[in-house]
């Protein structure tokens, strides 16, 4: 299957329309409409056996990804907020470290709560204006915990056969220095993507 925009979907479906036409008819009958489905302002058509994997009818057509497209643009206009957050989030994170930390371990919870922070910033430009600031604020921080913080915790530490105290602790590292992070983001307040 393809997806393609308005224009070129009203081009594609009357070209497919002139060659079903043109085409003989498989079982007598041919249909007089493309098999196109409508979905918002993009057209889904049916793929061409080139682009179809084996085994499958129909496939994606491949899709160049375009930052103002997929809206992610908003982590470069928000990269401040995102940035000072993370470092809030880190320090808190840290107070909680044993051992001294390396610089390995530091890179990767750099690397990891910048992209959680990221998503939360998503989240907290996506909240319903008209609901409370801080109710959304801390509410979103705590659903992307249960849903999907807590999961991966409780997984690995079962997994791994770490005592349930070690799970606690982690997950509670984890609520705080999300709540924390949307603290700072709500505080230094987040630029919606250009619509």
């Amino acid at each position: 299957m393809f997806l393609i925009g308005p224009q070129r979907a009203r081009r594609a479906a009357s070209a497919h329309l002139r060659r079903r036409r043109a085409a003989p008819s498989r079982a007598g009958t041919a249909p007089t409409v493309p098999n196109a489905t409508r979905v918002s302002r993009f057209v889904i058509l049916p793929c061409p056996r080139r682009h179809a994997l084996p085994g499958h009818r129909a496939t994606l057509a491949p899709l160049a990804p375009a930052w103002h497209r997929m809206r992610v643009i908003y982590i470069w206009l928000n990269l401040p907020a995102i940035f000072a957050a993370t470092l809030a989030g880190l320090a808190t994170g840290a107070l909680t470290w044993q051992p001294p930390p390396t610089a390995r371990l530091v890179v990767t919870a750099l690397a990891a709560e910048t992209w959680l922070c990221a998503i939360l910033a998503g989240a907290l430009i996506l909240a319903p204006p008209r609901a409370d600031r801080l109710l959304m604020g801390f509410g979103s921080a705590a659903i992307i915990w249960v849903g999907f913080v807590l999961p991966v915790i409780a997984v690995t530490h079962v997994y791994r056969a770490l005592p349930g105290r070690a799970a606690a602790h982690d997950a509670t590292r984890w609520l705080v220095t999300m709540v924390v992070q949307a603290a700072v983001l709500m505080l230094i307040g987040l630029t919606p993507p250009p619509r």
